[in-house]
């Protein structure tokens, strides 16, 4: 997956979360049907080690940090930097 996808699921749970997982208010905000922040969600769920359901707190805290510095992230195989 590119870095583009990545992106976009960052910026999916950004909206989403913060807004009680509201998936009319996340789509509304990204300019998306709400179908697309589903399934942006369940790929980010995938690939997250403890969903969205862990730590959501923490997690909207470190969206943001993986987004600006990306240089923070863990590399693993397959996962562009």
């Amino acid at each position: 997956m590119g870095a583009e996808a990545w992106k976009r699921r960052r910026a999916t749970l950004l909206h989403y979360l913060p807004s009680g997982r509201s998936l009319r208010a996340a789509g509304e905000a990204l300019h998306i049907a709400p179908n697309t922040v589903v399934y942006r969600v369940k790929q980010a769920e995938r690939l997250l080690p403890a969903g969205t359901e862990h730590r959501p707190f923490g997690l909207v805290l470190a969206l943001p940090l993986a987004q600006d510095m990306p240089s923070l992230l863990r590399q693993e195989p397959g996962v562009p930097s």
